[in-house]
């Protein structure tokens, strides 16, 4: 489908039907230093959906700063051949909700393994870690899964089952369902001990 982006940030985005490189993110967790390092001079576009300042960006770089609805937002994750989450190395979950909408997208994701996120990832199978702070690792990754259409397929889809099977509405209300079911028991077998004494 085409993208139906804000004319303002369409600029950012290469012609039609070819691929692109999606980096999302605004917080003080994303390392946009060590992707654009790494992507320095590879032969595809890479977008970066941002409203931080950004210091020098190499000529394959394009920034989208300004706000998208979550439709235009959509188009722009749709389009991506790959999603990149450059992070810092911190034990806050930065990036995890860019994280999941590529997953809920079917999104082949490069990661930095960052302890924060390590929950959300399992290296090979859901997503591609990458060791934080090295761009001569991230590009590498990138360049293999933009030369591995299967690969990205594979990772996009195992990242969708885990989004559905782990991190979906449904699942979060079943388990809070069964936390809130085991307080009351526990709080009720306290309370026929008490009696009893």
């Amino acid at each position: 489908a085409p993208a139906t982006l804000d004319p303002r940030c369409r600029g950012a985005l290469p012609p039609e039907g070819q691929p692109y490189v999606l980096s999302v993110g605004d917080d003080s967790g994303r390392d946009f230093e060590t992707l654009l390092a790494a992507v320095h001079g590879v032969d595809t576009r890479i977008v970066i959906k941002t409203g931080r300042q950004l210091g020098p960006v190499p000529d394959n770089v394009r920034i989208c700063a300004e706000r998208l609805s979550f439709r235009e937002l959509r188009d722009l994750y749709r389009g991506a051949a790959v999603l990149v989450l450059p992070l810092r190395s911190t034990l806050h979950a930065s990036g995890v909700n860019t994280l999941l909408e590529g997953m809920a997208m079917s999104k082949a994701i490069i990661v930095s393994g960052s302890p924060g996120i390590e929950d959300y990832v399992r290296h090979g199978e859901t997503a591609w870690v990458a060791p934080p702070g090295d761009p001569d690792a991230l590009r590498q990754a990138i360049l293999n899964l933009l030369a591995d259409a299967a690969e990205r397929s594979r990772l996009g889809r195992n990242a969708r089952c885990f989004a559905e099977n782990c991190c979906s509405m449904p699942v979060y209300m079943r388990r809070l369902a069964q936390l809130i079911r085991s307080v009351r028991q526990d709080h009720r077998g306290e309370t026929a001990q008490a009696h009893a004494h």
